[in-house]
């Protein structure tokens, strides 16, 4: 709850951005004020409630991210979701995103979703999965059995 309590902080002009740069503006805070109501009410956070965003997915699982923040980011004038990930040197830094890298993300892990469903019902079913690409499951059969 730090970060966000702070984030509020920061974002109401109370406290100084940790940069020095000067609190948002008025409509910038309001945006900012919807995001956290909407943070806190639909979204559950896991623990430490304090260092971890999460989204639910329609399984039930979450994505994480880790230490979000909402920063400034000067090219479009509004606050920035950053999180804690993995970088191009493999190093812990710290990655900005938008909502279009949100909702890929989501997308791509409801596929995962599908296709580990997919694969249960599969193998149920009595086929040998022997390896999945992509979207793709390859399975091992002996000729004249399953559905082709």
């Amino acid at each position: 709850m730090y970060i966000f309590a702070n984030i509020a902080l920061r974002a109401a002009g109370k406290i100084a951005h940790s940069n020095g740069a000067a609190p948002p503006r008025p409509a910038v805070r309001r945006q900012f004020a919807h995001l956290c109501r909407k943070i806190f009410t639909k979204w559950p956070l896991l623990p430490p409630f304090f260092l971890t965003f999460c989204l639910p997915l329609p399984s039930g699982r979450r994505l994480a991210y880790y230490k979000p923040e909402l920063r400034p980011e000067p090219k479009f004038d509004k606050l920035g979701l950053t999180y804690m990930g993995v970088g191009q040197n493999r190093q812990y830094c710290r990655q900005k995103s938008y909502g279009g890298k949100l909702v890929e993300n989501i997308t791509q892990a409801t596929a995962r979703d599908c296709l580990r469903d997919a694969m249960t019902a599969l193998e149920a079913a009595g086929y040998r999965i022997v390896f999945h690409v992509h979207d793709e499951v390859i399975a091992d059969m002996p000729e004249g059995t399953g559905s082709l």
